[in-house]
């Protein structure tokens, strides 16, 4: 499991009176459009049976890989849009990709020390 998205899940599961993750699952978008995907299993880090995830939405979206993120942030936005829930985050760790999204979101950008 990647540092960022063991870090994002840390912090996520700190807090059990107000516990904010209920699952985690991984997926990846086909060239159609197909979100395709698999829940992970918080007690030992083994994906499940994978599905296909067509349909849902997310409260949160993480694109933890630079060079992948920044391809989904510039050319597939719309998709990923469509899969967020209202109100739903979008965490992408991305160099590049972000100055379009400006118009759409509201950013919030980081950078390492």
């Amino acid at each position: 499991m990647n540092e960022i998205i063991k870090a994002t899940l840390d912090l996520l599961c700190a807090n059990k009176a107000f516990e904010r993750l209920h699952s985690y699952t991984v997926g990846s978008l086909s060239e159609r459009g197909d979100l395709l995907g698999a829940a992970v299993s918080f007690e030992d880090g083994e994906l499940q049976e994978p599905l296909e995830l067509t349909g849902q939405t997310f409260d949160l979206i993480l694109l933890p890989y630079g060079p992948t993120a920044s391809t989904y942030l510039e050319n597939r936005f719309a998709s990923i849009k469509m899969l967020m829930k209202p109100n739903g985050l979008l965490l992408a760790t991305s160099s590049s990709g972000t100055e379009s999204l400006s118009s759409e979101m509201s950013v919030v950008q980081c950078s390492s020390i």
